[in-house]
């Protein structure tokens, strides 16, 4: 056993060249600044933020708040600022830490932001900071280094490894292995948008649920090991633009497609991009031979990087923890890489009832949602008590006396019947989300 951890922290620490680790700083800055691009093109801070009469916190980030217009507007400046840092090379640690500080405030401020996509953009920036992913192809040259401890690429590699296996892993369920849910249900609505009627068949459902099963639990292994590299390369640039195809019209795929083909270049051989790409990071000529410094490896980078990575591959799984279906509770759903293997169909009324009176009063839920929220809603039961709260507090405003909240809300998981969600007799506004014990006012999936 020692030596073979002797093994594994002397392959970390070996020396090699930067230069896929800077040109997958290049790509993915190039990535995230047309993200940023667009989130200022759509006017995300003033649709999703300012437009919002209600805010939906994470558990343990109820502190977070947004700054006045004009500040939020100023740190979406600093985060496309970072992003043309992150690209060039120039200020390159304090570009990564500010774009990884500001995207995700941006995303923390309100639970229905909230995708595995921006959860893996942070965590790709967290890492990026910790490199020296300037040491090849940046502007000027000034850190440019002949050579980066090889743990450097091994911590991006292992991210994108777990992202894939453990989606995969979570794939490995009756509805996605045998009722081909929900891609039969992602395909009959790509045909509807698009009118694609092809793909509106049980050969179809069958193959994008097999193939998706089998790319997540093997891509990993094909990108990693040289010998099956070629195959690993053409799968993953296949998968992700027909991943851009079928959901740019249907869901919320974004660049995250192009983030990830960017990410591919963490497993060519870096030697060899730095021969074919030599004009992207040149070498001054000198009448002697220039000698570029190496970065010195840090001595407990292996271990800290070792634990990061195992934290990783635990975490999605603390659902275990507690009963219950974790996609009907939604405990432990989220930063769990669960991406793509639920639908539901969801029938809710809220309604509003006086204290001493029997009457009913629906209310719309959605004249004081926006989309993502209302999506989310209809998703995630930690969304009701936050909703069944303002709900509570407008009845109050509006000169209702001690008003409870109750809901008639029945939800189809994954095309099965639909079956009540919470007690329709118990009043919501009164009710927390707390994961174990907490949950007695939502109903068993049985």
């Amino acid at each position: 056993m020692n030596a073979w951890l002797a093994k594994y922290k002397e392959h970390l620490l070996r020396p090699v060249s930067p230069a896929s680790l800077g040109l997958f700083r290049i790509l993915v800055g190039i990535v995230l600044l047309l993200q940023t691009m667009y989130f200022i093109s759509t006017d995300f801070i003033q649709v999703h933020i300012f437009d919002s009469p209600i805010a939906f916190k994470f558990r343990y980030f109820e502190f977070i708040e947004p700054l006045s217009p004009g500040g939020m507007k100023f740190i979406m400046f600093l985060m496309f600022l970072s992003t043309i840092g992150i690209i060039f090379g120039r200020f390159f640690k304090v570009s990564a830490a500010l774009y990884g500080l500001t995207f995700t405030y941006f995303w923390l401020l309100d639970m229905s932001y909230f995708n595995n996509h921006y959860y893996f953009i942070s965590l790709l920036a967290l890492l990026l900071l910790f490199t020296n992913a300037d040491a090849w192809g940046s502007l000027k040259g000034k850190n440019r280094k002949e050579s980066v401890p090889y743990y450097q690429l091994f911590a991006l590699k292992g991210q994108v490894f777990i992202t894939f296996f453990i989606a995969g892993i979570n794939k490995l369920n009756y509805y996605w292995l045998v009722e081909n849910q929900p891609m039969k249900h992602i395909l009959e609505t790509k045909a509807t948008v698009s009118g694609a009627d092809w793909i509106n068949n049980t050969f179809f459902y069958q193959f994008f649920s097999w193939s998706g099963l089998l790319f997540d639990l093997f891509i990993g292994f094909l990108l990693w090991i040289p010998k099956f590299r070629k195959i690993g390369v053409m799968s993953f640039i296949v998968f992700n633009l027909l991943n851009f195809w079928l959901f740019y019209d249907i869901g919320e795929i974004g660049f995250f497609p192009f983030l990830l083909l960017a990410c591919l270049v963490i497993y060519f051989n870096p030697d060899a991009i730095a021969a074919k790409l030599q004009w992207l990071s040149p070498v001054k000529k000198t009448k002697k031979k220039e000698e570029l410094p190496s970065v010195s490896p840090l001595k407990w980078a292996p271990l800290i990087i070792t634990i990061y990575l195992v934290f990783h591959l635990v975490f999605p799984f603390r659902h275990l923890l507690y009963p219950g279906h974790v996609d009907w509770n939604g405990v432990g759903q989220r930063f769990s890489w669960r991406m793509k293997i639920m639908y539901k169909d969801v029938d809710m009324h809220f309604y509003l009832i006086e204290e001493g009176s029997s009457e009913k009063r629906e209310v719309n839920v959605g004249y004081f949602l926006n989309d993502k929220q209302y999506t989310n809603l209809m998703y995630y039961p930690d969304f009701i008590p936050p909703v069944a709260k303002y709900i509570r507090e407008e009845g109050i405003r509006q000169g209702l006396k001690n008003p409870q909240v109750v809901a008639d809300f029945t939800v189809g998981f994954n095309g099965d019947k639909r079956k009540q969600l919470v007690d329709p007799q118990t009043d919501l506004a009164k009710v927390k989300y707390q994961p174990g014990s907490g949950l007695y006012w939502l109903k068993p999936r049985k």
